[in-house]
C-alpha cells in the first residue's frame, strides 16, 4: 500500500516505482483524450464570466492539471493545489467534465497515498466544501432545488473520489491484516508440529539408539581383540553414538524458532567432513574409492545438502550393495556435483522404504538442482552398478 510520511506529518513525496510513474503518465494521457472527447461531444459550456468563448479553451486548464498529475507522487500538496485552481479556472470558462476527471484523479490518489491523519483532514475538507456549496448556493439563489443540485454535484465531485479511495485502502488494510493473521496461525501450527516431532523423536527414538550404543559397549568388554565380533560391535557403537548426536542436534533444531534454526544451519556439517562419512562406511564393511574435490566456499545450504546426499547414498550402498562403492564429489564456479556408485546387490536383501531416494531428490531439487538414480545395466547381475547423481547450483 502506498503511504507517505508519518501520521502527523505533511504528505511527503511517496516512495514510488517506475511502474507507478508509468501508470500516472498513462492516466494523464487517457484523461487528455477524454478531455478532447468531452469537447467534441459538447459536454463543455461556452458561456463564461466574460461571455461566450470557444469550448476548446477548456483544454488549457485541463492540460495544465494533467501535466501536474504526472508528478503527483513527488509533490502531492502542490499538485492538489494546481488541480483545484485549474478546476476553478475551467469553471470560470463555463464548465467541462474533463476538469472534474482531473480533480477526481488527484483526490483519489492523494487519499490512497497520503498518511491517514492527512486523509482524515482531506475528507473533512471536501465534506465541508460540499456543505458550504449547498449553503452558499441556497443563500445566493434562494431556490432550494438549485441549492440541492449544486450540493449534490459538489458532493459527487469532491467527496466521492476520497470516499472511494478510503474504502479501497481499508479493504487493503483488512486483507493485509488477514494475511498477517493467517501467517501467524501458520507459524504457530508449524511450531507446535515441530515441538511434537521433537518430543516423539526424543521419547521413541533417542532412547533406543542410546540403548543400542550402550549394549554394544557392554558387548565389547567380552569380545576378544581383533575378532570380527569386536569389529562389528565397534561399528555398532560408533554408529549408535553418531546417530544419537545427530538426533540430539535435530531435536534441538526442531525446538528452535525460524531465525534460531537458520543460525544453527551455519554449524551444520558440510563436505569438509566427507572423510568421516567414508571412514564410517568402511567400518560398516563398505570398500569406498573416494575422489573429493568440491568447490571452495560453498553456500551453507548447498554444502549441507551435498553432505547429506553423500551420507544417504553411502548408507544405501552399505545396506543394499555388494560391498564396493565409488564416491566422486566435484564442482566448479556454477555447481557442485555428487556421484555415488555401488556394485551389485547384497545376497540378503535389506528392505527399504524408498524415503532415502526421495529425501536426496528433495534436497537437490529444493535448491534448484538435479537428481537421478538407477541401474547402469539390467540390475540383475553382481557386476552391474547402481548410481546416484546430484548436481546443485552454487547460487541456489
Amino acid at each position: 500500500m502506498l503511504r507517505g510520511g508519518h501520521n502527523g506529518s505533511l504528505p511527503a513525496p511517496v516512495k514510488t516505482s517506475p511502474s507507478l510513474v508509468r501508470r500516472d503518465r498513462r492516466t494523464a494521457g487517457w484523461l487528455l483524450l477524454a478531455g478532447v472527447a468531452v469537447v467534441l461531444m459538447g459536454l463543455a459550456e461556452e458561456t463564461t464570466v466574460l461571455g461566450r468563448t470557444s469550448v476548446w479553451w477548456h483544454l488549457l486548464p485541463v492540460t495544465v492539471g494533467l501535466a501536474a498529475v504526472t508528478v503527483q507522487r513527488r509533490f502531492p500538496l502542490t499538485v492538489l493545489g494546481i488541480a483545484v485552481l485549474t478546476a476553478a479556472l475551467d469553471l470560470a470558462w463555463g464548465w467541462s467534465l474533463a476538469s472534474v476527471l482531473v480533480l477526481w484523479e488527484v483526490l483519489y490518489t492523494g487519499a490512497l497515498a497520503w498518511p491517514w491523519a492527512w486523509v482524515e483532514r482531506l475528507r473533512r475538507a471536501v465534506v465541508g466544501l460540499s456543505v458550504a456549496a449547498l449553503v452558499v448556493s441556497g443563500i445566493v439563489r434562494l431556490d432550494l432545488r438549485d441549492a440541492a443540485n449544486i450540493g449534490l454535484l459538489a458532493f459527487a465531485v469532491l467527496v466521492t473520489p476520497v470516499w472511494w479511495a478510503v474504502d479501497v485502502r481499508r479493504q487493503a488494510d483488512l486483507a493485509e491484516l488477514a494475511a498477517r493473521n493467517a501467517e501467524h496461525d501458520r507459524q504457530t501450527a508449524v511450531r507446535e508440529e515441530r515441538a511434537r516431532m521433537a518430543r516423539d523423536l526424543h521419547d521413541a527414538v533417542a532412547g533406543d539408539l542410546a540403548s543400542i550404543a550402550l549394549q554394544a559397549e557392554g558387548g565389547l568388554r567380552h569380545a576378544a581383540a581383533g575378532t570380527p565380533e569386536r569389529n562389528a560391535l565397534n561399528a555398532i557403537r560408533a554408529s549408535g553414538v553418531r546417530a544419537v548426536g545427530e538426533l540430539t542436534r535435530m531435536i534441538t533444531l526442531l525446538r528452535r524458532d525460524g531465525d534460531q534454526a537458520a543460525d544453527d544451519l551455519t554449524t551444520a556439517p558440510g563436505l569438509d567432513l566427507v572423510g568421516d562419512l567414508v571412514r564410517h562406511a568402511e567400518r560398516s564393511g563398505l570398500a569406498v574409492q573416494a575422489q573429493v574435490d568440491p568447490p571452495p566456499e560453498l553456500p551453507v545450504a548447498v554444502d549441507h545438502a551435498a553432505y547429506r546426499i553423500v551420507q544417504e547414498a553411502l548408507t544405501n550402498a552399505a545396506r543394499h550393495g555388494a560391498g564396493e562403492a565409488q564416491l566422486r564429489v566435484s564442482g566448479d564456479d556454477d555447481a557442485v556435483g555428487v556421484e555415488v556408485r555401488s556394485r551389485g546387490r547384497r545376497t540378503t536383501v535389506v528392505p527399504g522404504s524408498g524415503l532415502g531416494l526421495l529425501t536426496m531428490r528433495e534436497r537437490a531439487e529444493g535448491l534448484g538442482g538435479e537428481f537421478e538414480s538407477g541401474w547402469e545395466g539390467t540390475g540383475s547381475g553382481d557386476q552391474d552398478w547402481w548410481s546416484v547423481r546430484a548436481r546443485i547450483p552454487v547460487q541456489a
